[in-house]
């Protein structure tokens, strides 16, 4: 559970969606594992993360100043002991977008604030994307094929079956990840 004001909320602000990314434990879970795979894999027994939202940077950089918040500061933790040389710091943009204007990216893809913080000494850093759209008109829906998990264990699924769905998150997704693997491949995070 978090507190947000209900313009924030109403807004889908940032922040407000940071909160909720943490609050999906599953999501975030499995986020975190994608992220820091082999440490995940290993976490002993009385271990977790601390996370922390907006973080303001000048609180945390001695070798030069930047004046941007940290969006989500996850230290992990053994026993009483943080584990320092596994920090992540993650830099979050929204995309947010209509169906009537759906070529917005972020003005800002997070490569620049995430470059900064790893060059201060953060072990690890993340850029993360939220997409925030309205819905398209039915007449744009797609049909794509879903199935129903039968088994997790085996990974299987029932038959797929086709339904109408609204392609426009998964859409602007992709597009997201199109511009940020352009973008991408012209700066080098160190």
């Amino acid at each position: 559970m978090f507190s947000a004001l209900i313009s924030d909320v109403e807004k889908e602000e940032e922040a407000v969606l940071a909160k909720r990314f943490v609050a999906n434990r599953q999501l975030f879970g499995f986020a975190y594992r994608l992220l820091q795979d082999e440490y995940f894999n290993n976490m002993p027994l009385r271990s977790g993360v601390l996370i922390t939202g907006l973080t303001p940077t000048q609180k945390n950089c001695y070798r030069g100043k930047f004046s941007w918040d940290i969006d989500l500061l996850i230290i992990p933790f053994e026993d009483n002991d943080l584990v320092l040389s596994k920090i992540l710091a993650v830099e979050i943009k929204v995309v947010r977008a209509k169906f009537s204007k759906q070529g917005k990216s972020p003005n800002d893809f997070g490569f620049s604030q995430a470059s900064a913080l790893k060059a201060h000494g953060f072990p690890y850093v993340a850029v993360a994307h939220f997409v925030v759209s309205d819905e398209s008109p039915k007449e744009s829906w797609r049909t794509v094929a879903v199935g129903q998990v039968t088994d997790a264990k085996n990974d299987r699924i029932s038959d797929p079956i086709p339904v109408q769905a609204d392609m426009l998150p998964s859409d602007l997704l992709a597009r997201s990840m199109e511009d940020c693997s352009r973008i991408a491949a012209t700066q080098i995070l160190v």
